[in-house]
This record gives C-alpha cells, structure tokens and sequence, in this order.
C-alpha cells in the first residue's frame, strides 16, 4: 500500500522451561528494508511470544512515528485479538490494552500470512538484534 510501512512478526518458544523469542521486519512500500528486531523475551508459551513481537513491533512504529502501519503476521489468533479482547492471554491483557490505545492513533490494519510465506520474520529469531 503506498506510503504504508509494513512489519512482518513472528514469535517462538523453544525448551522446557519455555523460552520464547521473537522477531520482526519492517519494510516500505517498496519493500524495501527499515529494519527489524530479533530479542529473547526469557519464559513464555508461543502465543504469548506472537503477542509480544506484534506488540513491539507497534510501539516501535508509533516511537518512530509512522502514522500507516501494516501488521502481517503468521497468527490467526493474534489477527483475531484486533477484532476482541477474548483471544488476548490474560496475564498480557493490560499491556495489549494500552498498546491498542496507541495504536489507535495512527491508521493500521492486522492481516494473516501462512508461515511460509513469513520467512523475513522467522529468521531473525534467536539473532537478538534491534534496529
């Protein structure tokens, strides 16, 4: 979409205990590259870990003030957390709450990508790197 920039995330966990991990893309609408992140966010399911990359990688674009922002990511559950706050873990509630609130200050939309497809994302997980 022109003068959108696009972020494709994906979060993972690995281990017992489960450490989750989580990453992220963002490209203009030429795709070309802004930057991305990689991060260990230490014990945490893979959901937990899907919500957490789409949630930074939210409060990133907001901090760099892109105002038209297009999420994609490998989630069902996660696009369905757009739509209501039931498909939301409940311990991650009140952080996705406050990040909807910023998040509605600029122009976004949440869509589905088949994980195959997803593949920026998925390997920059375990590089623990931020733009």
């Amino acid at each position: 979409m022109l003068g959108c920039v696009k972020v494709n995330t994906d979060g993972s966990s690995f281990g017992a205990p489960a450490q989750g991990e989580i990453g992220g893309v963002f490209r203009d609408w030429h795709a070309a590259c802004l930057g991305g992140f990689s991060q260990n966010i230490g014990h945490a399911t893979c959901l937990e870990a899907e919500f957490c990359a789409v949630m930074f990688a939210i409060d990133k674009a907001v901090e760099l003030g892109w105002t038209n922002l297009w999420i994609e990511c490998d989630s069902l559950q996660m696009v369905k957390a757009f739509m209501s706050r039931t498909h939301v873990p409940w311990h991650l509630r009140t952080r996705w709450i406050n990040c909807m609130e910023r998040v509605r200050r600029i122009h976004y939309v949440c869509s589905h990508i088949h994980q195959e497809g997803n593949t920026a994302a998925d390997a920059l997980l375990g590089m623990h790197i931020v733009f």
